[in-house]
């Protein structure tokens, strides 16, 4: 891997000075590269494998900088060397949150929200963890919902004989109620895949995101998401809903945002979250 991460900074103009392995998630192999120009991090995968992921994670990542709401990494390079798809990004040195933490990280996570679009969706399709993440324009959340997110990955448990085809109609039937269940919202620009792994907290005690899966889409799925494996603080949620309040019942809701997510990981990794799926689909057709 040397040799690779030494082409990749050769052909950037970075004098490349040493590097070592970072914890960087199971998908990836993740470095710190320290150079003449100062350090920086690189992830790698198989470009084969997971085709376009690491150019479409930069695409994102500059999408959200753009909003100028909170901060991400600086995308300084994307591409592929034999073999290998990389993203170079600034280094993010970490520390202890300042006082006042979880509240600036809701008050920016409501105004990164605040970005809107006409349409639900996004203008390039991306990944949530190793699955393609389609992001077809769609003027409603409800079908976007429906036919982006919840149909395709319940039809793939089908196609693997995980559900049965009478439980793929109970999945149609909870899509059929959506209308009902889920008040309507303009598009708001999401990280898309909130979750305690995808933050970091900088020298200076800012918050920082990392990882996204982008689009735009219903601001509860950002929400719902930081509270199906915990590690946000009550006082985050206290700012989020002072700077941009969510709709009532919106605590209600939240299984109907864990769903997409829970899907995910039903089918990365089976086990207890095939059975989650069909609790909260239960509970709403029954």
């Amino acid at each position: 891997m040397k040799e690779i991460l030494k082409s990749i900074c050769t052909a950037l103009h970075f004098h490349f000075i040493s590097c070592e392995g970072v914890h960087g998630g199971d998908i990836n192999r993740s470095f710190k590269i320290e150079t003449k120009e100062g350090p920086f991090f690189i992830k790698l995968n198989d470009a084969a494998r997971f085709p376009g992921m690491l150019m479409d994670e930069a695409e994102g990542l500059q999408l959200l900088k753009e909003s100028k709401t909170i901060i991400v990494p600086e995308a300084i390079s994307s591409g592929v060397v034999s073999g290998f798809q990389y993203l170079m990004l600034e280094w993010i040195s970490t520390g202890r949150p300042q006082p006042g933490f979880w509240e600036t990280f809701g008050g920016q996570l409501a105004q990164l929200h605040g970005n809107s679009r006409s349409s639900f969706g996004l203008h390039f399709d991306n990944y949530i963890g190793t699955l393609r993440q389609f992001n077809t324009d769609t003027n409603s959340f409800v079908a976007f919902y429906t036919h982006h997110r919840i149909l395709p990955l319940a039809k793939k448990l089908l196609d693997n004989s995980i559900y049965h085809p009478g439980e793929f109609q109970m999945f149609e039937k909870f899509c059929c109620k959506l209308n009902d269940l889920i008040p309507d919202e303009k598009p708001a620009l999401l990280h898309g895949d909130l979750w305690a792994g995808n933050y970091l907290i900088n020298e200076r005690g800012q918050p920082v995101l990392i990882d996204p899966a982008p689009y735009f889409g219903h601001r509860e799925a950002d929400i719902a998401m930081t509270r199906l494996f915990g590690g946000f603080d009550n006082d985050l949620y206290d700012s989020y809903h002072y700077h941009n309040p969510l709709q009532p019942g919106w605590e209600k809701r939240v299984p109907i945002f864990q769903l997409y997510p829970l899907l995910v990981h039903a089918v990365l990794f089976g086990g207890g979250y095939i059975p989650k799926c069909l609790q909260i689909i239960n509970h709403y057709t029954k």
